[in-house]
């Protein structure tokens, strides 16, 4: 296949893909009917989709008149998106050997080597401060030995485990279940930045596709998939990280979980699956060794103290961590007490969270790491 039939075949599938409503189980049926995206455009034309996706059709047509190869690549590089197909040779390797791998991945940052060692790191949305430490930790320590951190940009334990892999100057990628330009959750917006412009910000779904409840378990494949293992760090028995954890015993790649407290329910998932035979994760090397990585260094400290952050602090951010080290505090609490308009506190907090200071529950407190 010459370069310019594989890049219009590419911007055809991106079109398909990126039709209203149309969703991965759709689009796999109609290639599958008409054999190529260019087939599929061609029927959505002349009007002979079947009758089970007639409600659509409408808006399918108006899309396919106008419709011009290289229009949808043109329009992803404007807002700074990338894409890679499956079966390209940047498309990750192992996420390539899925049951079930996307056509497509949309991205913003710089993809990892098709070949990289990705372990990745997830939990529950609303942590203990020992669930939000030990993922920070995780995620510091793997980045530092050379691993690419995967999580899902979540509240809580994928948050910690992103920031971590940011603090140690490593590489991260957020696997979201929306398009790569939507900001979700929204209080994440600074960290979701710095990941595109220190790593990746990769989904399935085209651009401008918001947050919909099934759209969770569908990135949590992809996590799975794109990783050689995945670490559970705090669950409860329903929470979403299990069913990450699922799809990777499915396609046959580590597991591990981090023992918790017995009386926590946020640990009851994690300690039933060490009971099911996940490896226990005590520290770091009980990953790096369960993956059968060696890395030639290894910065399990990060590579800036917290003296030294501190140091670099600005007067606000100084009176944010002061206020926070009177107790467990909530915005509006750090606000009242450092005097700090509301406003500008949220905004601070977000940049002491991902310069390590700070840890946030997800519940929404604060609690300062000196």
């Amino acid at each position: 296949m010459i370069l310019h039939s594989f890049l219009e075949e590419k911007d055809e599938l991106i079109f398909v893909i990126s039709l209203p409503k149309m969703t991965r189980r759709t689009a796999l049926n109609l290639i599958s009917m008409f054999g190529t995206p260019a087939g599929v455009i061609e029927a959505i034309s002349k009007c002979r989709v079947p009758s089970a996706f007639s409600q659509n059709l409408s808006e399918w047509l108006n899309a396919a008149r106008k419709y011009r190869s290289g229009d949808s690549l043109s329009a992803l590089k404007s807002k700074g998106i990338g894409a890679v197909v499956l079966g390209e040779d940047s498309y990750p390797k192992l996420l390539s050997e899925l049951t079930d791998p996307p056509l497509i991945l949309f991205f913003r940052g710089t993809l990892p080597a098709s070949d990289s060692i990705c372990i990745a790191v997830v939990g529950s949305r609303n942590p203990t401060p020992y669930g939000m430490e030990v993922s920070r930790k995780l995620g510091r320590e793997l980045a530092g030995a050379g691993i690419c951190v995967v999580s899902g940009a979540a509240l809580g334990i994928d948050s910690a485990a992103h920031a971590g892999a940011l603090e140690s100057r490593g590489f991260t990628v957020a696997v979201l279940g929306c398009g790569v330009d939507v900001v979700y959750p929204p209080v994440n917006r600074l960290l979701l930045a710095d990941i595109s412009k220190r790593g990746c910000l990769i989904s399935e779904y085209p651009p401008g596709t918001k947050p919909e409840k099934f759209r969770f378990p569908e990135r949590n494949r992809i996590i799975a998939g794109m990783c050689t293992g995945v670490v559970v760090v705090e669950a409860g028995k329903t929470s979403g990280a299990l069913i990450t954890a699922e799809f990777a015993l499915s396609e046959n790649r580590e597991v591990f979980a981090v023992p918790g407290p017995i009386f926590s329910p946020k640990s009851a998932g994690t300690n039933l699956m060490i009971k099911s035979g996940a490896v226990p994760v005590t520290c770091t090397e009980d990953v790096l060794e369960g993956v059968g990585f060696s890395p030639n260094w290894v910065n399990l400290q990060g590579t800036v103290g917290l003296a030294t952050k501190i140091s670099s602090l600005s007067e606000k951010e100084l009176m944010v961590v002061e206020a926070i080290k009177a107790g467990y505090m909530y915005p509006e609490e750090i606000s009242s007490v450092s005097s700090i308009e509301s406003r500008l506190v949220l905004s601070i907090l977000s940049q002491l969270e991902v310069k390590g200071v700070v840890i946030r529950s997800g519940a929404g407190a604060y609690f300062a790491r000196i």
